[in-house]
């Protein structure tokens, strides 16, 4: 094996590193070198998709055995990810931060959230407390972004919006993304509005019945009320 190729090495974690440290040094180490931060750095693409291999080798227990009795040469890449699909899918995507938050996976991997002296308890009721703050954030952000709109200027916000929903739908897994939150957002929107109010020629409390057993499982927490509604139909309905 070549110097410096060793996966342990690219992450900077111990032979013997649990999986909580090995997904802490993954998450530390490849935000700095994400492609959506360095779109024209050659050098950060490489160390990312080195950083996204070795963490799919050593977080996989099977593939982390064969890795340490044989070397690489027993590594199956036929299995491996696309590695920003596996970082967003367990991180979420920066890009995203302002309608989602930053996930409780990521905060917890930055040290934000949890400490080894931390009982379940006391990380549970930091865990409450994050929450909180994270949908005050988001709901002070949309109401900040409805306020164009509230003002009377709803052509310029309608193009504020579709701007917003093509930049993020460039970003990874983007579209999809863009699409679930359209989809909490009207969900809660039905609830807020009740059968009143008409969304594409379907009361909001009949369109969220017809859907109410779809399983949205899901770390994306929408905020609540009635500002959801004018988002929803913007940024939802251009992707």
């Amino acid at each position: 094996m070549e110097k410096g190729t060793d996966y342990y090495e690219v992450l900077g974690v111990g032979r013997s590193a649990s999986e909580e440290e090995i997904r802490k040094a993954y998450y530390l180490k490849a935000r700095l070198v994400h492609p959506d931060k360095n779109p024209n750095d050659p050098q950060a693409a490489e160390r990312f998709q080195a950083l996204g291999e070795a963490y799919q080798v050593l977080c996989d227990p099977a593939q982390r055995r064969a890795y340490d009795g044989y070397g690489k040469s027993s590594v199956s890449k036929e299995r491996m990810l696309d590695p920003i699909s596996v970082f967003t899918l367990l991180f979420g995507s920066e890009a995203f931060e302002d309608y989602i938050g930053l996930l409780a996976v990521a905060s917890m991997a930055s040290g934000e959230l949890s400490s080894e002296h931390d009982h379940p308890e006391e990380l549970q009721e930091r865990l409450k407390a994050l929450q909180r703050d994270r949908e005050e954030n988001l709901a002070r952000f949309l109401i900040d972004f409805l306020n164009q709109y509230a003002s009377g200027d709803k052509e310029g916000f309608s193009n504020r919006a579709e701007a917003e929903a093509r930049r993020l739908s460039t970003t990874a897994l983007g579209a999809d993304i863009l699409h679930t939150i359209g989809y909490v957002y009207s969900r809660q929107a039905a609830k807020e509005l009740g059968k009143k109010v008409m969304y594409m020629g379907v009361p909001f409390l009949a369109e969220w019945v017809r859907t109410k057993g779809h399983s949205l499982r899901s770390q994306i927490t929408a905020a609540k009320g009635q500002c959801v509604v004018i988002i929803c139909f913007n940024l939802g309905n251009f992707c």
